[in-house]
């Protein structure tokens, strides 16, 4: 049901809300067979701890391609920039910024060990995320607590502040309180990514074969061939109680297909055991107290770094993305992981639409190469940035990135032709705030807003309203992602808002 906005009016908002049944019962997408996609998913060998994921991204994958809004669109803005949106239209809540485990599996082991070819082999319990299903969630845990042993996934949003040498601020600043680097003192692994607000911690300094793993499902399609996992890890050396590679503490990230095989080769899968952390000039050594007191054993700890799959050899298919965290085979040393992530079509930047024009790759690759439109390589462009000069509109260039794994991705990116109505998009600008918020925000617009639609991940629509205003107050009744699309006349601006409750 649609209503009339009211400028400035908190409450005809709220009403509104109230009113909408999608805030109280999520519906599925029209003509989405969710028993149908349970059967596929059945016969396709899909295990049963891995049905609900794959039905989270067909469900999503569905609404991709029946809402125009979910489809890849390139903007272009008074530069010719090509924007894409990498938000959780394509893979929701990758980087639980949901503050919860949703679209999310997972599953933890106690002392279940046995000595594997690169990494410990365990029997999993079963039991889901944290042994219970996630039920309750578990959020901004110290990994040092008394009762670290029960938090297993563990949903990080503390704020990082400064950098310190006190033990006793480094959790409350937002710190790793067992990683403090030897050679400067401070205490310097961010519990989020540099780039983000949120993470997951799988597992503790608890260390009593206690492992842990978080799943995520992925159905491939254009749109989220980019698959991007940031991690940080830290690790606990058994060497000198002579545990050999299989017996270590380890991080272990794989791509795996359906009924669980590792799939993509070199490029879908991470290792990194206790025993190589040694000899890797990426781990820092720790002197923490907490960590050089555990067992005598060497901390080393690996600061947030970013890997990225190329998904386009399983357009069509589901994918696994599994993360695992395992203490050591004996029951005395630990490891853990800090991890987040995020998909989306491939993306290239363009800072201008003629002339001399700045091509922006992402980052987080090992090495670059640009090409000219008839793919022949040039000279000396061999970095994640690029500036090209006697530009002219629709001329096109490629990137080839590989990743530390050697792994390569290529991509196309087109010039798009400049705009003429500059003045118009100057003035054109619209506001969210606060974002994020408690349930309570305001849009404003420096245009009459006509229409606002507001969408949950899925794409639900859970408020629509014809307006008349430049500023309007709303009120979400639920936590999660929400997209909301203001338009004013023939123009159109979509922003991802984050209720936290």
């Amino acid at each position: 049901m649609k209503k009339i906005c009211l400028f400035a009016v908190a409450m005809a908002a709220s009403a509104a809300f109230a009113q909408n049944n999608t805030f109280l019962k999520p519906v599925s997408p029209i003509g989405f067979d969710e028993k149908k996609i349970i059967e596929e998913a059945k016969k396709e060998g899909v295990t049963e701890d891995k049905i609900q994921g794959y039905l989270n991204s067909r469900k999503a994958a569905y609404v991709q391609s029946h809402n125009a809004d979910k489809k890849k669109t390139a903007f272009v803005n008074i530069n010719g920039q090509n924007t894409y949106d990498l938000s959780s239209n394509y893979c929701p809540n990758t980087d639980f910024s949901m503050l919860n485990y949703s679209s999310w599996t997972g599953d933890i082991a106690d002392n279940t060990e046995v000595t594997g070819l690169a990494f410990p082999s365990v029997t999993w319990s079963s039991t889901g995320i944290n042994g219970n299903g996630g039920i309750p969630i578990l959020m901004n845990t110290d990994p040092t607590s008394p009762n670290a042993f029960s938090d297993r996934q563990v949903i990080m949003s503390t704020s990082t502040g400064s950098l310190t040498n006190n033990p006793a601020l480094a959790f409350s600043n937002g710190y790793d309180p067992v990683c403090q680097n030897a050679g400067t003192g401070l205490f310097d692994l961010p519990m989020v990514p540099p780039n983000g607000t949120t993470s997951l911690r799988l597992g503790s300094e608890y260390a009593n074969q206690t492992v842990q793993k978080i799943t995520y499902a992925i159905f491939v399609t254009p749109q989220n061939v980019q698959f991007t996992y940031q991690f940080a890890v830290v690790l606990n050396d058994g060497t000198s109680s002579g545990h050999g590679p299989g017996d270590q503490p380890a991080f272990v990230f794989q791509l795996k297909d359906g009924v669980g095989n590792q799939i993509g080769g070199s490029c879908g899968t991470y290792e990194q055991d206790a025993g190589h952390a040694n000899a890797d000039t990426t781990f820092i050594l720790s002197s923490a107290p907490v960590a050089t007191s555990f067992n005598g054993a060497p901390v080393y700890y690996r600061r947030w770094h970013t890997e990225i799959v190329d998904l386009t050899p399983f357009i069509g298919m589901t994918v696994y993305a599994e993360f695992q965290a395992l203490d050591c085979t004996a029951t005395i040393h630990f490891g853990y992981a800090y991890i987040n992530a995020g998909c989306g079509p491939p993306m290239v930047n363009a800072s201008g639409c003629m002339g001399t024009v700045t091509l922006s790759a992402p980052s987080g690759f090992a090495s670059y190469q640009w090409y000219d439109a008839n793919d022949v390589a040039i000279t000396g462009a061999d970095s994640a940035i690029h500036i090209a000069n006697n530009v002219m509109p629709n001329d096109s260039f490629f990137v080839s990135m590989i990743s530390i794994q050697g792994c390569t991705t290529k991509v196309k990116v087109i010039i798009q032709p400049c705009i003429t109505n500059v003045t118009q998009v100057k003035e054109k600008s619209t506001e969210i705030y606060p974002n994020p918020s408690n349930g309570s925000f305001s849009i404003n617009t420096s245009q009459n807003i006509d229409e606002v639609k507001i969408t949950d991940v899925i794409g639900n629509v859970v408020y629509s309203a014809k307006c008349n205003s430049q500023k309007i107050n709303l009120q979400l009744e639920n936590a999660g992602v929400y997209f909301v699309t203001v338009t004013s006349g023939k123009e159109s601006t979509v922003r991802k808002i984050i209720v936290n409750r």
